[in-house]
């Protein structure tokens, strides 16, 4: 008699249970935030801009201002040999460059060099010494040999 109640009172509360993670799996494809985060996992940097990378040069202009980064999400195909440069007058502004899964590329420096495998990438801008620094970012991508 008492399996039978503790299995009535699991039937109970298996609906809230199923309610609690359709709404967590909604609030995260809405592109909810969630407030606390895991131990040991990087939390994801937020990006103003997406670039659609092809084979040939672009350049992006932008300004990072006292503690703040500017990020770009590159999407590119498979096969191409990235080559990203960042300048600023001061010669303060540095990039850093992760795909969105595995090791870091480049960190806090003024070029990256990759051949890229069809993931995105996560490219993030900041001033070297902390003060304000307008930069062009220079994207260079050829057709891998």
């Amino acid at each position: 008699m008492t399996a039978s109640r503790v299995f009535r009172s699991l039937l109970r509360a298996a609906p809230a249970v199923l309610i609690a993670v359709i709404a967590a799996a909604t609030f995260a494809v809405a592109g909810g935030v969630a407030s606390a985060q895991a131990p040991g996992i990087p939390g994801l940097p937020s990006f103003s801009h997406r670039l659609e990378i092809q084979p040939g040069q672009s350049q992006y202009t932008g300004s990072v201002t006292e503690g703040k980064t500017d990020g770009y999400a590159i999407a590119a195909g498979g096969g191409l040999n990235l080559h990203l440069e960042v300048a600023s007058p001061n010669n303060n502004a540095r990039l850093s460059v992760a795909p969105l899964i595995g090791p870091m590329i480049a960190t806090e420096a003024p070029t990256a060099d990759f051949l890229t495998n069809g993931t995105d990438y996560q490219v993030q801008v900041v001033s070297a010494d902390g003060s304000a620094a307008d930069y062009t970012l220079t994207v260079k991508a050829d057709p891998a040999a």
